[in-house]
Parts: structure tokens; C-alpha cells; sequence
């Protein structure tokens, strides 16, 4: 859970200049395999809900950590982001 604002590269891109970026939250979190110390891990980040707001954007992603030669995930969590102009 504390690598995914370190593995949260830009993922897309705002032709408008914002106020501020702010983690509004984590929803739901589900730690579904331990990271053993050594093990490649990544990170996939899919938009699951867009909400426009009078002051910007609050964007619902999906955050899914795996494990590189493991078939399940080691982390899957839901957070919100707010995006204020």
C-alpha cells in the first residue's frame, strides 16, 4: 500500500493548470499475496469513474500491485483523487 504513490507515475495528461493534486483516499484495500523483499513488483492503474465537480475533477481508480511469476495480485485497492482548478 505505501508503493503505490511511488509507482503512481503521470498517467494522463491536462491541458488546463491546476490548483492543487490532493489523495482524497483509499476505499477498499484487499492484500491478497505478501511482497517478499527482492520481488519485481508494478503497478496497474485503471480509471473506473470520472466525477466533474464546480471546483475540478475526483478521478476513482483501481490500483492493482503484482508480483512478477505470481498469478495472483498482491494488493488491490480503490482510491479517489481530486483534481482542483
Amino acid at each position: 500500500l505505501s508503493m503505490i504513490p511511488h509507482l503512481d507515475v503521470i498517467s494522463f495528461r491536462l491541458d488546463e493548470p491546476l490548483r492543487a493534486v490532493v489523495n482524497f483516499g483509499v476505499s477498499r484495500v484487499r492484500f491478497m499475496a505478501p511482497v517478499t523483499p527482492g520481488s519485481f513488483i508494478r503497478m496497474r492503474k485503471k480509471l473506473t469513474q470520472l466525477h466533474d465537480m464546480e471546483n475540478g475533477w475526483q478521478l476513482d481508480c483501481r490500483m492493482r500491485i503484482e508480483i512478477r511469476d505470481h498469478k495472483n495480485a498482491a494488493l488491490v485497492a480503490d482510491t479517489a483523487t481530486r483534481l482542483l482548478r
